[in-house]
């Protein structure tokens, strides 16, 4: 069976998609290390401050449906990752340093199957070693990345107003 997607790494190696993403797809904000299908209302949780969570579940939730969780710390993500199965994880970068680190060591031990991205404000270099340091992944540049992800995942795009 042949998948339809519009991710444009489908079906890449990470090399391939390293080399697109510096010609072509640079400008749409994230990148993906790897193929995965997720669901048309996947189970989200969402890990950053709380003022960010609270705007990502929002702007989350109006695609997705309610099947959106956020935690304010790593501690908490990993509690709600023990009682509920997630299909993405978005971590951010501002919670505090060495925590994204923490939370994909301990992701590893539960283990998570899912899909883990970095969802940050840092320029696409820190970003990328971010990622490649914690081995999640992909990352998705605030602002911007977002609805490029969402389209290349076939989620609804009628509700980006």
């Amino acid at each position: 069976m042949k998948i339809k997607s519009n991710n444009p790494y489908w079906g890449l190696s990470e090399e391939a998609r390293w080399e697109l993403y510096r010609k072509e797809v640079y400008d749409k904000g994230f990148f993906l290390r790897r193929d995965f299908m997720l669901p048309p209302h996947p189970k989200v949780l969402a890990v950053d401050t709380t003022l960010m969570t609270t705007l990502l579940k929002k702007v989350l939730e109006k695609p997705l449906g309610k099947e959106v969780d956020r935690a304010h710390h790593v501690d908490e993500a990993l509690e709600y990752v023990k009682k509920k199965e997630y299909d993405l994880i978005l971590s951010a970068s501002r919670i505090f340093w060495g925590d994204v680190e923490r939370l994909m060591d301990a992701l590893s031990k539960i283990p998570y199957r899912g899909v883990t991205l970095l969802y940050t404000g840092l320029f696409r270099e820190e970003a990328a070693d971010v990622m490649k340091e914690t081995n999640m992944d992909g990352f998705i540049l605030k602002g911007y990345g977002l609805p490029h992800f969402m389209k290349a995942m076939g989620w609804e795009e009628d509700n980006w107003d």
